[in-house]
Formats: C-alpha cells, structure tokens, sequence
C-alpha cells in the first residue's frame, strides 16, 4: 500500500486489483469504552474483503477485554510494549500493512455501513487518486449527531492535484 500511494503521488500508479482488500486500523490508548462503538462500526460494513487491525499504544484499560469481545478472524490485536506516542502509532498502523487500501480510523470515531464501499469504488474508479474523504458528523456517546462538519463544501468535486489540496 505505502508503495502504492507513493507511486500514485509520483504519477506513476498501477491499476487496482477487482475485489481489492482493505485494512481498517485503529490506533488506540486508554478508550476502551469508545474503541467498542469503533470496532463495531468498522465490522459493520457492507463491504466484504476487509480486515481491522487494532493497534494498541500500550493501555492499561479495558482495551484487550474490548478486542476479545469481538471474536472472528476479521480483527487482529496489536499492543505496543510501550507508550510510542500517537503519530507514532498512526505510522505503525500503516506501515503493517499489506492490504491494496488502508484506513485510519480513530478509536473515537465510527464510520457509516457504506464507508468502506464507496471509497473502494471512488478509488477502483480513478486509479491516479492517493486517498480519498468525506463529510464527517460530530456525535455524543449515545451517538447523536452534534455536529455536522462539511469538509466536501469548501473542495470542489472530482480528482485534485495534490498541492491543490494542500493549499
């Protein structure tokens, strides 16, 4: 994967397989409770060829007893001996990886059945593209919405240049 974006960013990209698998991972520390709503939302895709990766910064809660309660191939655990800090933890989460596509997810955030799906396909669909995002909703625990936060308003539709949207 990291070769991937890496080529796609240099101009250089290979067409994408026709099931491509995907790895869902999550980096977490210490939120056991909101890890559960995580990994529940990731492992309630419609997408099929998918797998979460939890990586585990080293946390003294609940965390392990959370991943265990989610049985299935489908979900491996990952713990640090030590507390490598997160950005560290993001890189490790991606450089794990082996699937044709990654996905951060935060340990506080859930992602929509249909996520995985159609990000697969906006990407399948346009090869030269590195990544892709989305509207996002802010919600409470209960999992209200709170907030809505419209990222897609303020780019315009289709592929941009990558210096594009970083300015």
């Amino acid at each position: 994967m990291r070769d991937r974006a890496l080529s796609v960013l240099a101009g250089e990209y290979n067409p994408v397989p026709n099931d491509p698998s995907v790895n869902i991972a999550i980096p977490t520390f210490n939120r056991a409770d909101l890890l559960r709503l995580s990994l529940h939302s990731a492992l309630s895709q419609d997408y099929s060829n998918f797998r979460i990766t939890i990586i585990d910064n080293a946390s003294s809660d609940a965390t392990d007893a959370v991943v265990r309660s989610f049985p299935g191939e489908r979900v491996t655990h990952i713990r640090n001996n030590e507390n490598i800090g997160q950005f560290r933890n993001w890189n490790k989460a991606l450089s794990l990886n082996d699937s044709d596509f990654v996905m951060i997810l935060q340990d506080d955030d859930i992602i929509h059945e249909s996520f995985v799906s159609k990000s697969v396909s906006a990407l399948v669909d346009r090869p030269e593209a590195a990544f892709s995002f989305s509207d996002a909703s802010e919600i409470d625990i209960a999992g209200d919405v709170i907030a809505n936060q419209r990222n897609c308003d303020r780019i315009p539709p289709g592929l941009l240049q990558g210096d594009d949207y970083l300015e």
